[in-house]
């Protein structure tokens, strides 16, 4: 209970104060509590105090058991070494792996399997990298961290990765001739003519070894205690021609061949059959929409008989360009061209019509056809004027003689020189024979012999010849 009293102070003021009275039971009962509640939290601080104790004894025994050896709780690659000295696990880790590095690895591919053994390969263990590591795994930090680790494993196992490389020469060298026995090539469509039809063979696609996903796969494979099968990842190899590719090509030859085609000139006409023009394709390669592709077409060459059937009555002769002369002044007549067969153009326009269902009808295409000897080669000799002239002085002989000399004189004129073309005499005249007229007459065969030869008296015309064109200037 509570009193509140009041009592004068010695100036006469008054003095405010509050007296708690207690219960002496309930002052019993919490001086007792407060005992209990101190007597708990010592027991309970004495008993972990006591379990830190017991574990810190108890890992510094374990770490002490486990001196110099694999912690329990650590594998390498699936291999338990817990417990293991480093020289023991050593030697048990380097059985494993030899036993391993002994069995190939199979690879396989749809009924085809190879064997390979993973040195073959590049694949390298380092067996005392792996055990250090195991090793280190309770030992690499402070004791703290240590201890917290050991405790750890017991609930926690860990496995260890083995240590080692791989060989890039050697993987790569082995996917190389992998893939040379394992790929196989696409095949494009093609277009083939056979007897006058076109063969269209389909396309096939190729496969190749996957080599970045087999390498993948493999380097960890290596680096395990695992020999087992494995599956060639292989990728499509599409062919760049495909056989819808064709399709328009096959197509367009078969609208070709499906009937004849008339070709016409003025009042000419030839039908060309159907077998005719199967005989005239070919296959060219063009490149369509960025694809190269089999176009048939009509060749000109293939067409050449048909040409020679035709050409004569589509034909126009040229006229050569030609000189006249009064004797004094000579000039220019001026040549004229021709029309001949244009092959090309002709192939062009019977493909066109062939190209067509109907109005299967084309025109003979002609070009100019330049004579032989031009205006402008003509006018490009420059021959104008009179040079020079010469005369000998007649002899008349025999009638033999003046045979031999009307008959070389018909040979040896109107022959025209390109500028620095060589007139040789006796190429122009020919040979002296009966058949070409010749008679027999006297002819120098000797120093002063004179003898009956065929062509005797000739070299008048020669003589006569030189010495105009010396008179000229000529060479």
């Amino acid at each position: 209970s509570h009193l509140v009293s009041f009592r004068a102070s010695k100036n006469g003021g008054a003095l405010l104060g509050l007296n708690n009275r207690t219960n002496p039971q309930e002052d019993r009962l919490r001086r007792t509590g407060r005992r209990r509640r101190r007597s708990t939290r010592f027991k309970v601080l004495v008993g972990v105090g006591a379990l830190v104790v017991a574990i810190a004894l108890v890992l510094v025994i374990e770490a002490a058991v486990s001196s110099n050896k694999v912690h329990p709780g650590i594998s390498v690659s699936g291999i338990d070494l817990g417990g293991l000295t480093e020289d023991e696990a050593t030697a048990s880790l380097a059985k494993h792996v030899s036993k391993t590095q002994s069995s190939p690895i199979t690879l396989v591919s749809g009924n085809k399997g190879w064997d390979v053994m993973p040195t073959e390969i590049g694949g390298s263990v380092d067996v005392a990298a792996a055990i250090s590591a195991a090793m280190a795994v309770t030992r690499e930090s402070n004791i703290f961290v240590d201890m917290g680790r050991r405790w750890k494993l017991y609930f926690s196992k860990v496995d260890m990765p083995l240590q080692g490389s791989v060989d890039t020469a050697k993987m790569d060298a082995f996917l190389f001739d992998l893939a040379r026995e394992v790929d196989v090539k696409p095949v494009n469509a093609s277009l083939a003519l056979e007897n006058g039809k076109i063969e269209l063979t389909e396309h096939r696609d190729g496969q190749a070894v996957d080599q970045e996903a087999l390498r993948d796969h493999l380097v960890p494979l290596l680096l395990s205690l695992h020999s087992t099968e494995v599956e060639i990842p292989l990728v499509t190899v599409g062919a760049e021609v495909k056989t819808e590719d064709h399709k328009p090509a096959l197509d367009r030859a078969e609208l070709m061949i499906s009937a004849p085609v008339t070709l016409t000139n003025d009042e000419h006409s030839w039908t060309v059959t159907a077998d005719e023009i199967a005989s005239y394709l070919e296959l060219e390669s063009q490149v369509v929409d960025g694809t190269p592709t089999l176009v048939p077409v009509l060749s000109s060459a293939k067409m050449s008989p048909l040409f020679a059937k035709i050409e004569d009555a589509v034909a126009n002769e040229p006229v050569n360009a030609s000189f006249q002369s009064d004797g004094k002044k000579a000039w220019v007549v001026e040549g004229k061209p021709g029309e001949k067969l244009d092959p090309e153009a002709t192939a062009e326009a019977l493909m066109a019509a062939a190209l067509r269902t109907t109005a299967r009808t084309a025109n003979v295409a002609v070009m100019e056809a330049e004579p032989d000897f031009t205006t402008e080669e003509a006018e490009a000799w420059g021959i104008k004027d009179l040079l020079a002239s010469y005369a000998t002085t007649p002899y008349y002989g025999s009638s033999n003689r003046q045979v031999n000399v009307r008959i070389t004189t018909k040979y040896a004129e109107n022959v025209f020189l390109a500028p620095g073309e060589v007139y040789d005499f006796d190429k122009v005249v020919g040979p002296r024979t009966p058949e070409r007229g010749y008679k027999t007459a006297p002819g120098i065969v000797g120093q002063g012999i004179l003898e009956d030869v065929y062509g005797g008296g000739i070299c008048q015309v020669s003589t006569t010849l030189f010495n105009a064109a010396f008179e000229a200037g000529l060479e």
